[in-house]
């Protein structure tokens, strides 16, 4: 049995222990298959994950799977090159309305397990997306370094760090941070005369820096632009590839883990397309409906 897996989104530290664990406690008569397209020959690849691991410079190295992004005519591409290849099934892992795209796609071709994985933890049906703890850890982080050399400062006004991170109003990661760090949020220009409120308040107990998080929905210096006083601005950016971390959290590698044995489940006791998500510290499996 061969069965093919997909990465929609992110590579990041999350997914890499999701796969290794998958593909180390595949049956043995089965086989996992990596999906990903050339771009340089236009045309999809499939590499099959060894079920040995690999070991260089004495670490064991972790499976790889580069993201997929339809480009023009490439999604016809794709159902004709899954269905030549008649993978009984097909994990998809990533942003679920990418995801649920595939699941679309090769509805009549093969079944798919859509496996939520995203930084920014936008799943309104999950509690967690697997790689979204690891993204707000690698956030706060950088956000602390800079407290900690702002601390160290004898600052004569109060200075405002604005912080911007990747992402959208959809997921939970500005207001997590911004709750984490003890900052302001700014969701939106409308709020500004809330968030001139807060700094003032932070100005009155004597704090001599204020954090301004927002995402790239917001322009920073149509924020600074809007500020009453004339404060000391500071903008600090954080990229995408700053949220992956270098090794994932304890709750990611458990979420991977919870993920990995319900994705088993499905493969060996399930028909029908499904979705997992993350509910009360639990994967439950839930039915696409056609």
């Amino acid at each position: 049995m061969e069965i093919g897996v997909v990465n929609v989104g992110s590579f990041h530290g999350g997914l890499k222990q999701f796969l290794k664990s998958l593909n180390e406690n595949m049956p043995e008569d089965a086989s996992l298959i990596g999906v990903e397209f050339d771009y340089e020959n236009s045309h999809y690849v499939f590499k099959p994950f060894e079920k040995k691991a690999t070991t260089i410079s004495g670490r064991q190295s972790l499976p790889e799977l580069r993201s997929l992004q339809f480009k023009g005519d490439s999604s016809k591409l794709f159902v004709n090159s899954i269905a030549k290849m008649a993978l009984q099934k097909l994990i998809v892992i990533g942003p679920l309305e990418d995801a649920l795209q595939i699941q679309r796609l090769l509805k009549g071709v093969t079944t798919v397990l859509c496996v939520p994985s995203s930084i920014y933890n936008d799943v309104s049906e999950s509690d967690y997306t697997l790689g979204y703890d690891t993204a707000l850890n690698s956030v706060v982080k950088s956000i602390l370094q800079v407290k900690d050399t702002a601390s160290s400062l004898v600052l004569k006004e109060t200075r405002l760090f604005c912080i911007q991170i990747p992402g959208n109003s959809r997921g939970t990661l500005l207001t997590d941070a911004a709750i984490a760090v003890d900052g302001v949020e700014i969701k939106s220009l409308e709020t500004m005369a809330q968030v001139q409120a807060e700094i003032e308040k932070k100005v009155v107990r004597g704090e001599t820096f204020v954090f301004l998080l927002m995402n790239e929905e917001v322009d920073p210096q149509e924020v600074k632009a809007k500020l009453i006083e004339p404060f000391d601005f500071r903008l600090t950016t954080i990229d995408e590839a700053q949220c992956m971390g270098p090794y994932p959290t304890a709750l990611d590698r458990v979420l991977a883990q919870k993920f990995v044995r319900e994705s088993l489940e499905w493969l060996n006791n399930k028909e029908e397309s499904s979705i997992l998500l993350f509910k009360n510290n639990q994967v439950v499996t839930k039915q696409i409906e056609e």
